[in-house]
């Protein structure tokens, strides 16, 4: 697993071993981030569920002002800063070892121009009110995380349940590939609605 694209491209991801941490594939990682596009320049970004960090260095290698990472294992934390360490962008990431719920309801440190959330696939399987992946998202936006035109970006397993409905948010795209779907959602600011 590498990064894809930027200045660091190329540069091998660490990650731990086993099924604890399922980074997102370059495959999924290249198209998100074509997709993205220009919107990453210099954006501020928060890498939620973090594992390996993939997303996060990803967008640190296409620069990205600054990137966040929250998991709550220390063996995630231990590789992220090894990887920023590798890379040589330690000195715009932030690893921060807590639960995603515990960061989202401390109120974080945005608002960000754009979440990455790739939680544990069976925590993502229903996508719909009352899942606890669906309430972080909105408390996102609640919460004023998210910058205004912000985007966030729910990575989940293919046959999950989604919702077409994201208060606060407009549905831009929901994409498939291979085994994961990715919904990317886009914060409506109260001038929006």
């Amino acid at each position: 697993m590498r990064i894809t694209g930027g200045e660091k491209r190329g540069f091998k991801l660490k990650a731990p071993r086993g099924d604890s941490v399922r980074p997102a594939p370059d495959m999924v990682r290249l198209a998100l981030f074509n997709i993205l596009g220009p919107k990453v320049e210099g954006a501020r970004v928060l890498d939620l569920f973090a594992g390996s960090g993939s997303l996060g260095m990803e967008a640190l290698s296409r620069g990205a002002a600054q990137a966040v990472f929250v998991d709550a294992s220390g063996l995630a934390m231990k590789f992220i800063r090894d990887t920023l360490r590798y890379t040589g962008l330690e000195g715009r990431g932030s690893p921060v070892r807590m639960r995603a719920a515990d960061f989202v309801r401390a109120g974080g440190s945005g608002p960000f121009d754009i979440v990455f959330m790739d939680p544990p696939f069976v925590r993502a399987r229903e996508l719909q009110s009352g899942n606890e992946i669906y309430d972080l998202a909105l408390s996102l936006a609640q919460g004023a995380l998210v910058s205004p035109d912000g985007r966030v970006i729910i990575r989940y397993p293919e046959g999950a349940s989604v919702a077409e409905v994201w208060p606060g948010f407009e549905v831009l795209s929901r994409r498939r590939y291979g085994a994961s779907g990715v919904i990317i959602l886009k914060h409506e600011t109260q001038r929006d609605r």
